[in-house]
C-alpha cells in the first residue's frame, strides 16, 4: 500500500513538472510575424511584416523586418525588404495599431500614414496607408507603387474608411516545447498505468 502511494505521489509530482514546463512552452516569442495580402486597386501588396511584438499604437520603430511584393497594374511588380540598401519604414500619427492577430490602419480622416519603401521620399517602390493627402508622403487611402507613383503601374484605393486590417498573424499552433511536454506526460501516464497493472 505504501509503495502504491509513493508511486502515485511520484506520478503527481511528474505531472506537475510536465504541466509547468508545458505552460512555459506556450509563451509567445517577443517578435510577431504578420502576413500582408492587401488588394489595392487592381494591384496588391503581399508578404510578411515582423514587429517587435508591441501591441496598441505602433510607431515605425516597432517594425523590425518586412518582405513585401508590390504588384501593380499591367503585371509590373517589385519586392521590397528591410535588407534593401534604401529600405525605410516611416510614418506619423497614431493610426497604426496591432493586437496579437492583426495590424490595423485607421483610414478615418486624420494626419496618420505608414510607408514601407525602398528609398524614403523617392516616390517609387512603396506601399502606403494614409488618412490624409500630404505632399511628401502619400495620397489618402492605400497605395502600391512598384515603380514610380506617376507610372501607370501604380495603384490606389481612395475609398477606404474606418479601421481596416492590413496584415494578419497566423493562428497560433502548439510549439515544439509543448509537444515535447505532452509526449513526456503521455510516457509518464503509460509508465504509471503499467506499474499498477
Amino acid at each position: 500500500m505504501k509503495a502504491e502511494l509513493a508511486n502515485r505521489n511520484t506520478l503527481l509530482k511528474s505531472l506537475a513538472i510536465a504541466l509547468t514546463v508545458a505552460s512555459v512552452g506556450v509563451v509567445p516569442a517577443s517578435a510577431t510575424t504578420y502576413f500582408m495580402d492587401q488588394i489595392i486597386g487592381t494591384g496588391s501588396a503581399v508578404g510578411t511584416i515582423v514587429t517587435d511584438g508591441a501591441t496598441g499604437v505602433l510607431s515605425p520603430s516597432d517594425f523590425t523586418a518586412w518582405d513585401i511584393r508590390l504588384n501593380g497594374a499591367n503585371g509590373v511588380s517589385y519586392t521590397i525588404t528591410n535588407l534593401d540598401p534604401g529600405a525605410q519604414v516611416w510614418g506619423a500619427g497614431s493610426g497604426v495599431t496591432a493586437d496579437a492577430a492583426h495590424i490595423y490602419f485607421n483610414f478615418s480622416p486624420g494626419s496618420d500614414f505608414l510607408v514601407f519603401q525602398d528609398g524614403q521620399g523617392s516616390g517609387s517602390r512603396y506601399v502606403c496607408e494614409a488618412n490624409f493627402n500630404d505632399v511628401g508622403s502619400c495620397l489618402v487611402g492605400a497605395s502600391v507603387v512598384p515603380q514610380y507613383y506617376l507610372d501607370a503601374s501604380a495603384q490606389f484605393d481612395h475609398a477606404l474608411t474606418g479601421l481596416q486590417i492590413i496584415a494578419s498573424a497566423p493562428a497560433p499552433t502548439p510549439g515544439q516545447g509543448l509537444l515535447a511536454c505532452l509526449a513526456i506526460l503521455a510516457f509518464l501516464i503509460a509508465t504509471a498505468c503499467h506499474r499498477t497493472a
